[in-house]
């Protein structure tokens, strides 16, 4: 897919997106199993993470609330507008970052690999 393409797909499905039990994490126990999958993976906190592809920032949030510094990107405008609100959702005093990934120009300095 390519990376415009990509990016108005999830920007459509920004405002419906978080609705979805796994997305959202609305829900304690889901919210507790991601939590479970996720946090063993990382080092210990205060770590500097970057949520490459947070969508609406509910990863982000959860892995501010363990202590962790985090910055989400992601390349979906729509989706990344919508993280903040995550955060009074689940409150951290952790700051986070939410920012918008763009395309980089042919010929601009830059990594060499986009994952």
């Amino acid at each position: 897919m390519e990376v415009m393409r990509a990016s108005e797909f999830w920007d459509d499905q920004a405002a419906e997106f978080d609705e979805a039990p796994d997305h959202g994490l609305r829900d304690a126990a889901v919210r507790d199993a991601w939590a479970a999958f996720l946090l063993p993976l990382l080092p210990p906190p205060p770590a500097r993470v970057a949520d490459l592809g947070c969508g609406t920032g509910t990863l982000t949030v959860l892995m501010a609330r363990a202590g962790h510094l985090v910055s989400g990107l992601d390349f979906a405008p729509r989706m990344v507008a919508l993280a903040p609100g995550r955060r009074s959702q689940q409150p951290t005093t952790r700051p986070t970052s939410w920012s918008v990934m763009r395309r980089p120009r042919r010929g601009s300095p830059g990594p060499s690999t986009w994952c």
